[in-house]
C-alpha cells in the first residue's frame, strides 16, 4: 500500500504547471530520493524559510528572478546562504526545465543547524543538496 501511496504522489507532482512564473502563487516540494527531503515542506517560522519545519506553509511568486511569498515579502539568502525575507532585491531565482525553482541556476540545500533545518542557497556541514519543485 505504501508503494502505491508512493507513486500516487510521484504522478500528481509531474502535472506540474509549466508556466510556473505566470501563477500568482506556487508551491514547492524538496525533491532528494531516498532521504528525509523527499517530498519534504517549505515552511516560513519568523523569517526564515524551514524545510519540514515548523512555522506556515509557503508559496512564491517569481518575477523578472525576484522570488517573494505570499505575504508579498521579498525572499532572498543571507551572507550564510540561509534563505530568508528581506528588505533586499535578489533577482537571480529562475525556474530550471518548466519545474525546478533554482538560484544562479543551482539547486539548494537542506541544512541542519540549531534543531531546524533551513533552506540555504550554499552548502552546509551535515547539508543536503535538494531540488525544489514547484507545483
Amino acid at each position: 500500500m505504501k508503494f502505491s501511496t508512493i507513486l500516487s504522489a510521484a504522478a500528481a507532482l509531474t502535472f506540474v504547471n509549466a508556466e510556473v512564473t505566470s501563477k500568482a502563487n506556487f508551491g514547492v516540494v524538496t525533491i532528494h530520493s531516498g532521504s528525509s527531503y523527499q517530498y519534504g515542506s517549505i515552511n516560513k517560522d519568523s523569517d526564515k524559510l524551514l524545510v519540514n519545519g515548523k512555522g506556515d506553509a509557503v508559496t512564491f511568486n517569481l518575477k523578472n528572478g525576484e522570488l517573494t511569498d505570499q505575504d508579498n515579502a521579498k525572499i532572498a539568502p543571507g551572507t550564510n546562504g540561509f534563505l530568508a525575507t528581506s528588505s533586499k532585491s535578489d533577482t537571480s531565482f529562475s525556474v530550471k526545465d518548466d519545474r525546478y525553482l533554482v538560484y544562479n541556476g543551482q539547486d539548494f540545500y537542506a541544512c541542519p543547524d540549531g534543531g531546524n533545518t533551513y533552506l540555504s542557497t550554499k552548502s552546509c556541514e551535515n547539508g543536503v543538496s535538494v531540488e525544489l519543485l514547484a507545483q
